[in-house]
């Protein structure tokens, strides 16, 4: 999973492109290109977004690694909705080597 998007379409299957691109009026390729991480989501989309799953704001475009979403994790539990809770679970036991292989310079440990 790169990012949140990511995963309330591939992971939770909440929504297929088709659809959430007739949503957002946006082309196919943009939407890929944003589930990859390749493209920021803009702050419209991400407006739009959180209205369509009820995921706030602020989680959009971010990646799904721990250090993003500590603050949530230290939040009132019941400050957050179902879903922003499993993507916050979902984060912490995603492996560190899953969440920065992709970034330049960064190697988990034993492959380098």
């Amino acid at each position: 999973m790169k990012n949140v998007l990511d995963y309330v379409l591939n992971f939770k299957k909440l929504m297929t492109v088709k659809e959430l691109r007739e949503k957002l009026d946006a082309s196919q390729s943009t939407i890929y290109a944003m589930v990859r991480g390749e493209k920021p989501i803009p702050e419209k989309v991400q407006e739009s977004l959180a209205e369509i799953f009820a995921i706030r704001k602020e989680m959009w475009g971010k990646d799904l690694i721990t250090p993003t979403f500590a603050d949530y994790v230290l939040e009132d539990p019941l400050s957050l909705n179902g879903l922003e809770k499993e993507i916050i679970e979902f984060a912490k036991n995603v492996s560190v080597s899953q969440n920065y292989s992709r970034f330049v310079g960064i190697q988990p440990a034993g492959l380098a």
